[in-house]
């Protein structure tokens, strides 16, 4: 009984942990699912980049205006207006 428990319960576990496909053949579903990615993808570097702020401000004398945000990442310098 404990055994068909565990294993009961380790196969609902692997089911969660599948990940869904969007169904490519579909051009719309393909393109939410490119685009949430791509805010996922944003919203970590955003995070990424708040965090190392907040870390390194006090003692590298880093602020948010010497900090730029661009499509391909984060740029640091005095060059920055």
């Amino acid at each position: 009984d404990l055994r068909y428990r565990v294993v009961k319960r380790l196969e609902e576990l692997e089911a969660q942990s599948v990940p869904q496909l969007p169904n490519f053949a579909d051009p719309a579903a393909a393109a939410r699912a490119w685009a949430d990615e791509v805010e996922q993808k944003k919203a970590l570097a955003l995070e990424t980049m708040n965090a190392l702020i907040k870390y390194l401000s006090p003692t590298h004398a880093l602020h948010p205006r010497c900090v730029e945000q661009t499509l391909s990442g984060v740029r640091y310098g005095p060059s920055l207006p």
